[in-house]
């Protein structure tokens, strides 16, 4: 499917032969010297609407902006061109959209015949001016410029394709691969900050075919993630105002870390796991007149966090999910950027893949950004295992075994007020005096139990990093 990108070749996919477009055009009354004139245009069209997934692939529609299509097609000639596409049978209007994101006025579009076969056609720039604009555009289309986005995007570029039997492929699959191939692209949100490219984007099964440095992939996600990084705001937007977390708030925090919300909802509605997250996602991520079921539920056992979702999203309901999409990109991208920058790593949202061999770089560094956050969270290893962030940490202490003796030390006082976090700990071995002394030596106020330590919960995510380190850096001794 390659073909040489010096030639400047704009290849485009169609289920149409040159001469069936031009006829189909003909025949609806449009002039030969407009369709030669404009002819790859038309195509340009028609390949947006196989692959507008690529790009986004919760859409259902294809969605285009005239804001766009005038810039790239011509102002006066963009509309003739659609309707003459819709005329001819090939394409179909299916709704208007307003306010769509950043574009202020855009229209879904999909094919009349969605299940026919479809093939690739090149054009080239030197037949086309249009060609030589399409590639310009898509070049812009490649954010690289820090440290993070070039480490993506060179992965990205590094991806290995070619032990894949194509026969094997679904023509949905093939499409995605030819993309993946041909077009790199790679952007970061605005508002969410979020980074979207090739890769992303592609469907599971795909993705799991792909190699890097000759190994197959291996990943780490976030359990319950989207609820995850709401819980996470709930809570500082809480803690900021001084207000207690109810019982009910604590409880979605819970069943959130151990990954059971949905599970939990399912339960009371009588509904799959899918169709629970669903549900939750609506009332999320929809305005405050939003009314369901679901959410009629969702108040009545956490109101405290509806309480919350609604404030934050009181003058624009989009700001909550901008919010949780910012959290979920500060957390991976520290763990990205914590590795070394030599290793192959891409990132999905809430995921971090590279080569098997690397799977414990990626679960480590992952745990770890968590740690730093403060943010309880369960991590799914490859499908083959489980682990909770700060339960780690405990078996990491629980696991260290040194001889030198670390001598007696002070309880200090902590104001009754304070909320308390408890680490399953013996204070009186020998891992237990490291602990105590690290927290001594940053002036943090702990108590102690003969099975367990409590200190702040506010410098969890500090100390639990700074102990994961001071272990890790003991074993390496």
């Amino acid at each position: 499917m390659k073909r040489n990108v010096e030639k400047k070749e704009l290849e485009l996919f169609t289920h149409l032969t040159v001469n069936e477009l031009t006829n189909q055009l003909l025949e609806i009354g449009v002039t030969k010297r407009h369709i030669n004139d404009h002819l790859v245009k038309y195509f340009y069209l028609i390949d947006k609407m196989y692959t507008f997934q690529v790009f986004n692939k919760n859409r259902e529609y294809c969605r285009l902006s005239s804001i766009l299509l005038g810039s790239l097609l011509g102002k006066d000639y963009y509309k003739p061109i659609i309707n003459n596409l819709i005329n001819a049978g090939i394409i179909q209007l299916i709704k208007n959209h307003r306010n769509f994101g950043d574009i202020k006025e855009s229209k879904a579009y999909r094919l009349v015949n969605e299940n026919v076969d479809f093939f690739v056609l090149a054009f080239s720039a030197t037949d086309f001016k249009f060609v030589d604009k399409i590639i310009n555009e898509r070049v812009k289309r490649i954010e690289k410029d820090t440290q993070t986005l070039s480490r993506l995007f060179r992965t990205l570029s590094n991806i290995e394709t070619s032990h894949i039997d194509q026969t094997c492929l679904s023509a949905n699959e093939l499409m995605f691969l030819h993309q993946l191939e041909t077009y790199k692209f790679q952007t970061v949100g605005a508002k969410g900050k979020r980074v979207y490219n090739n890769f992303c984007n592609l469907p599971k099964s795909l993705r799991g075919c792909l190699r890097i440095n000759n190994e197959n992939l291996a990943f780490v996600d976030v359990v319950c993630s989207q609820m995850i990084f709401l819980a996470s705001l709930v809570k500082s937007q809480l803690e900021t105002q001084s207000i207690t977390l109810e019982n009910t708030t604590n409880h979605f925090i819970q069943l959130v870390t151990d990954g059971k919300l949905y599970e939990h909802l399912a339960t009371e509605f009588d509904l799959n796991r899918d169709e629970a997250k669903d549900g939750i996602f609506q009332m999320v991520f929809s305005s405050n007149k939003f009314q369901s079921k679901i959410k009629k539920s969702f108040k009545a056992q956490f109101p405290q966090v509806l309480t919350v979702m609604a404030q934050i999203k009181e003058k624009d309901h989009k700001v909550l999910s901008h919010l949780m999409q910012q959290k979920e990109a500060e957390v991976i991208f520290r763990a990205l950027d914590s590795i070394e920058y030599s290793k192959e790593v891409l990132s999905v949202h809430d995921s971090l893949y590279a080569g098997k061999s690397d799977l414990k770089t990626i679960s480590d560094a992952l745990i770890k950004s968590f740690q730093v956050e403060g943010i309880n969270a369960t991590i799914n290893i490859n499908d083959q295992s489980k682990v909770k962030v700060f339960d780690s940490v405990a078996n990491e202490i629980k696991d260290l075994h040194v001889d030198d003796d670390f001598g007696v030390f002070d309880i200090q006082e902590v104001k009754p007020e304070v909320e308390m976090f408890q680490l399953p700990l013996n204070p009186n071995d020998s891992a237990g005096k490291i602990f105590i002394n690290l927290l001594k030596n940053n002036g943090i106020h702990f108590s102690m139990k003969s099975d367990s330590v409590s200190f702040p919960l506010k410098d969890k995510g500090f100390v639990i990093a700074t102990a994961s380190e001071c272990y890790r850096n003991l074993r390496a001794t």
